[in-house]
């Protein structure tokens, strides 16, 4: 019994004594990592920061569950050798782990995004939450949490990096004269650029495309860093509301994007 007690309060205290050397060292790489990244992108900072920590919390709990086998009277050295057998017989099974830290490198190293980033993965669109060897998280408009393993990661769209030209293309009947249309445009852009995702002042783009019975118009917009989607939605929603108000016949009484 008193043996069994003595084991216990060890396990314990080097329980304890891992977590408070985990949450040392993280602090301590926090203010490194502050200090040379001072003049260098905060996100870049977030992203080297959350992957130093899994690296380092990965280490800490091996080292201390096998420091508290040994006061158990676990063989620890046995097995960590059994261990190495079943690693290599399970190596086939392990390529797609392998796949995910090879890419994870890549991401971190060529910087592709960073925590923070807004970016699209395949179908999947949010923003970045966390950045691993192993996978990518992203949180979406509506809250959700999306897990992206590496390995999977193709392509990626970052609408973080480079101020995004939002492009609206709207249709007009042919039947319109070319005066009122400009009007119109001319009160469409002066509302576009009172909307707060706007970065720069709206171009109106002319004509892009003639068709039999209806013109296509084109105005560009920058955007913020971030919000592509929501001045898309919002220009939009003008573009309908003042051709609507003013009378301007648009195909079937609706704004379509092209």
């Amino acid at each position: 019994m008193e043996q069994f007690l003595n084991n216990l309060v060890a396990s314990v205290i080097t329980a304890a004594i891992s977590f408070g050397i985990y949450f040392l060292i993280k602090k301590m790489i926090s203010k490194i990592l502050s200090a040379g990244l001072k003049k260098a992108k905060h996100r870049k900072s977030l992203t080297i920061m959350k992957v130093i920590n899994n690296i380092l919390k990965a280490i800490i709990i091996v080292l201390a569950i096998l420091t508290i086998l040994r006061f158990w009277g676990i063989d620890t050295n046995a097995l960590l050798a059994s261990l190495s057998v079943a690693g290599l017989v399970g190596g086939l099974a392990a390529q797609d782990l392998l796949k995910d830290l090879i890419t994870g490198a890549t991401i971190i190293f060529d910087n592709k995004f960073d925590v923070g980033d807004e970016v699209k993965i395949g179908d999947y669109q949010g923003k970045v939450t966390d950045v691993g060897l192993q996978s990518v998280s992203l949180r979406s408009k509506t809250g959700e949490v999306i897990v992206i393993a590496n390995r999977n990661i193709l392509e990626v769209i970052n609408f973080s990096r480079n101020t995004p030209i939002v492009n609206l293309d709207f249709e007009v009947l042919s039947t319109e004269s070319l005066e009122k249309t400009q009007n119109v445009i001319n009160k469409i852009c002066e509302k576009i650029d009172l909307l707060p995702y706007v970065s720069g002042k709206s171009t109106f783009k002319g004509i892009i495309k003639l068709e039999e019975d209806k013109l296509v118009y084109r105005i560009a917009v920058s955007s913020k860093m971030g919000k592509y989607n929501e001045l898309n939605s919002e220009s939009l929603k003008i573009i309908k509301e003042e051709c609507q108000s003013n009378g301007l016949e648009t195909p079937y009484n609706k704004v379509e994007e092209l």
